[in-house]
């Protein structure tokens, strides 16, 4: 059987190559959507390649949906959901021009630190719409949430004690 990983990679070069061989300033990108798991290296390879074109081309609408593979809520357990919090901020360390384009972001089945949301806010200076599952910070967490272009949020089976919009 192949390695995930490997099965990935040419997944991975596809997109690369279809983002590098459009000439700069020809078209506009109306929407740039990714959709992918949160394993290995592939997240931040997609990530780089996104922000190289975010950098060269006019790109209208990025949105990245980041899946974490576990779709039985019931059965998770905390640390996976750290884990996979843990995973989604390197990758969102390492591509900060990625996040910065992006104008919408669906997450799924993470546990932030305390300041990540407010990072991830911070830096997706573009984002108009975000969709929060199974994601919080911990028991009773507040989510504050506070972002002059978000015009929609959607929270689906987080355990949030209170959401602050500002």
């Amino acid at each position: 059987m192949m390695n995930w990983f490997a099965s990935m990679k040419p997944v991975v070069q596809a997109i690369e190559s279809i983002l590098a061989c459009r000439n700069p300033g020809e078209h506009t990108i109306r929407l740039l959507s990714t959709t992918f798991y949160l394993r290995g290296d592939v997240p931040i390879s997609i990530g780089q390649a996104v922000g190289h074109a975010m950098a060269a081309h006019l790109v209208e609408d990025v949105k990245f949906s980041v899946m974490t593979g576990t779709y039985d809520i019931v059965d998770m357990v905390e640390d996976d959901l750290v884990t996979s919090a843990r995973n989604f901020m390197l990758f969102f360390d390492a591509c900060p021009s990625a996040f910065g384009g992006l104008t919408a972001l669906d997450l799924e089945n993470l546990r932030f630190g305390e300041s990540d949301i407010a990072n991830v806010l911070i830096t997706c200076k573009r984002l108009k719409r975000l969709r929060l599952y199974n994601c919080d910070s911990g028991d009773c967490s507040t989510l504050p949430v506070e972002h002059s272009h978000l015009s929609e949020l959607s929270i689906v089976h987080c355990s949030l004690e209170r959401v602050m919009l500002n």
